[in-house]
């Protein structure tokens, strides 16, 4: 039985069917880094959601559930609701 649930669905985005299609005209309010950001509700991809909340490309995004860090890949679909949170850093990683 799986008790955790997010909104991050790792799944391509067709490419002929943009995302943004899918974004409403109601605002909400997600936090970002400490940061409470209104954006429009609706389903991004990882890069979309990037680009909204400032986010540079070459950074990692992710979104906390229940104190759990998740990363967001750049082709994720997300689908926003209002109050969720995200962390950006580096990427973190190497070769051994």
């Amino acid at each position: 039985m799986q008790t955790e649930q997010t909104n991050v669905k790792e799944q391509q985005a067709p490419e002929t069917a943009p995302i943004a299609a899918d974004h409403g005209k109601k605002l909400v309010t997600v936090t970002i880094n400490g940061h409470a950001k209104e954006i429009p509700r609706g389903i991004y991809s990882g890069m979309e959601l990037k680009a909204l909340l400032g986010v540079p490309e070459s950074e990692v995004l992710d979104e906390v559930i229940d104190g759990e860090f998740k990363p967001i890949g750049d082709h994720a679909r997300v689908d926003i609701k209002g109050c969720e949170v995200f962390i950006s850093h580096r990427h973190h990683g190497g070769s051994s």
